[in-house]
């Protein structure tokens, strides 16, 4: 019945939604935008609505209530599972940039007036606060992780220096 009402014939229509709706749900995996996972969402709940071929009163619940649906999957499965495990794949051998490098790499401690930092070549990056019990000034470590502007560094034992 809606699809009487745009002017589109109804096989043809529902066809071109699902396949860009799929499309834009793939596209979503690699380039990590939601506002194309929304638009195909969006198309998704048209044609779930126009699948049905209810009265125009009925349409429009029966869209919000298809589109809620569709955003509890793609929030709950798609974002926490597909995306990180596609990203996970496909990125495993990727050049990390930058202060991802640092993992694995020796430093040595700066303490000053409570900070505490590790000077890893000409970086000073600050430690994450667990990691500080029993460091102090001049203590050689080795960097774990470096996220969210924290170095996780560990004590170098005596016998790798």
């Amino acid at each position: 019945m809606l699809a009487e009402v745009w002017g589109v014939g109804s096989g043809t229509f529902l066809h071109w939604a699902l396949a860009v709706g799929l499309t834009l749900l793939v596209l979503d995996v690699f380039f990590c935008t939601e506002f194309l996972a929304w638009v195909g969402l969006g198309l998704f709940a048209l044609w779930g609505t126009l699948l049905l071929d209810l009265p125009l009163q009925w349409s429009a619940l029966v869209f919000v209530a298809f589109l809620a649906v569709g955003f509890a999957f793609y929030y709950t499965l798609w974002v926490q599972v597909v995306r990180r495990l596609v990203a996970g794949y496909l990125n495993r051998h990727a050049y990390k940039e930058g202060r991802e490098q640092l993992a694995g790499r020796t430093g040595e401690i700066r303490a000053e007036g409570g900070s505490v930092m590790v000077r890893c070549g000409d970086e000073l990056l600050a430690v994450a606060e667990p990691c500080r019990a029993g460091l102090h000034h001049g203590d050689r470590v080795t960097i774990v992780k470096y996220e969210a502007g924290l170095a996780t560094v560990e004590k170098t034992r005596e016998e790798e220096r």
